[in-house]
């Protein structure tokens, strides 16, 4: 992540529950961060799992860096959005 940003927040689901209403979840917080910072949005992604990344990679965002996550210890995907 850039030195100006800063997190808000980390995003967890439960399996088991409907992947339709786990992806409008998912679209509706997109929608919101990037009308929230409308010229750059970034997240990381567990790198484990490769239906969020493919969701994000349709709405706009592209992998910039890999990490390491402070809650799992898993590699995580750096990933952003970039209006234009």
């Amino acid at each position: 992540m850039s030195d100006s940003t800063f997190k808000v927040g980390l995003i967890q689901m439960r399996s088991g529950l409907d992947p339709q209403a786990n992806l409008a979840a998912a679209l509706a917080l997109i929608d919101e961060a990037k009308r929230r910072s409308p010229g750059v949005v970034e997240l990381e992604v567990n790198e484990a799992n490769p239906r969020a990344r493919r969701c994000y990679e349709r709405e706009g965002f592209s992998v910039v860096g890999r990490g390491v996550s402070p809650h799992s210890g898993l590699p995580t995907l750096e990933m952003r959005w970039q209006a234009g």
